[in-house]
């Protein structure tokens, strides 16, 4: 995975989290409208938390831009290297050489 797909996921983490944030406060929201005071109370509290947390991954996002940014290969740098197969894998060149010569 590189520094692009780490950010990426890092993203979409924060947007699942906003989302979970947004229900708490309409469920919040609706508890103080129907006057269910302990409810809206415990929804502040976990909105309180999650917001807490929402900070702490943003503070490990900032962390990874700044330590691995400069020295993580380039997700073309790193292709260039998964592309050779490991050694046993590659079927070897005497292997070809009858059927090509055959073919021909």
């Amino acid at each position: 995975m590189d520094r692009n797909e780490v950010h990426i996921t890092f993203e979409i983490l924060l947007e699942e989290i906003e989302a979970v944030s947004d229900t708490i406060i309409r469920h919040g929201a609706q508890a103080m409208e129907q006057k269910r005071f302990d409810e809206a109370k415990q929804a502040i509290e976990l909105g309180v938390r999650i917001e807490e947390f929402r900070a702490r991954v943003k503070a490990m996002q900032s962390e990874w831009t700044n330590l691995f940014s400069a020295r993580l290969p380039t997700a073309k740098a790193k292709h260039r290297k998964t592309m050779r197969l490991q050694r046993g894998l590659r079927t070897p060149e005497d292997a070809f050489r009858r059927p090509i010569l055959e073919a021909l």
